[in-house]
């Protein structure tokens, strides 16, 4: 049963389970010992924390060398549950100074077709474009990645491409700088926003059937929501950031005095 585990990705209860079924009742520490013995690896991948990301210190030259963007979607339509009605958010963060660029509520944050024309938003309201821009590997990031290539190969074309690529796609959980800013949102303003959004299908007043229901819907909580999130990006730049030893860059003044 080992051998057949080439992925090694079965654990000591999982093969007791599949022995019981065959009539085999074996003790857990002799399956433990046969894994540890002929399927190392494996043990030492199931290992809890084993594939737990390391944390290490964030790397920026300055101000504007790489803009973090992503999408957060604990308000959409799913997270709801109002048949249908959801409220997408796109944010974009400057890493060296936590200095939150722009942070606007979508209709959909997983069309490519929105997300480029976000980006672009952003460039023209800074009249900059930075030297590398970190997305996850989503599918709705290909105009990003295209324009912030086509920009930065034109306004700065000395600038090498080996060294400082101007687009990169990331896993999630390497995008940390504006991943980790969700959690504060969150904390500080969405929970209140979501339960007020909820509260109106559970009160009743609003009626997922009613056709005018939705529509309204859409014409009011976007402006309400990006009227919440012009508050936390004003808080959120003005606040002062712990300092952090490990740090390459200061990390003690608000991200306003830091940009």
């Amino acid at each position: 049963m080992v051998a057949e585990d080439t992925a090694q990705t079965r654990g000591v209860g999982t093969i007791s389970t599949l022995l019981s079924n065959e009539g085999m009742l074996l003790p857990r520490d002799f399956i433990r010992k046969t894994l540890s013995t002929y399927a190392p690896d494996g043990l030492s991948h199931r290992f809890p924390g084993a594939n737990r990301v390391r944390r290490s210190a964030l790397v920026a030259i300055g101000p504007n060398h790489q803009h973090h963007a992503d999408g957060h979607e604990k308000l959409n339509a799913q997270a709801l549950g109002m048949g249908g009605v959801g409220l997408n958010i796109y944010g974009i963060k400057d890493q060296w100074s936590s200095f939150l660029l722009h942070l606007v509520v979508l209709p959909n944050n997983r069309l490519a077709s929105t997300i480029g024309h976000v980006y672009l938003d952003c460039v023209k309201k800074y009249g900059a474009v930075c030297i590398t821009f970190i997305v996850d590997k989503g599918s709705e990031t290909g105009y990003i990645y295209a324009h912030q290539t086509g920009l930065r190969e034109t306004y700065a074309p000395d600038i090498d491409s080996d060294q400082f690529p101007p687009a990169q796609h990331v896993r999630s959980v390497h995008n940390t700088p504006i991943e980790g800013l969700w959690h504060w949102f969150v904390t500080l303003f969405g929970i209140d926003i979501k339960e007020v959004i909820q509260q109106g299908k559970v009160t009743g007043i609003y009626n997922p059937g009613n056709p005018i229901h939705p529509q309204l819907f859409n014409w009011i909580w976007p402006q309400i929501l990006q009227h919440q999130l012009d508050k936390f990006v004003e808080y959120w730049n003005n606040h002062k950031i712990r300092y952090q030893s490990t740090n390459t860059y200061d990390s003690d003044p608000s991200p306003y005095l830091m940009d």
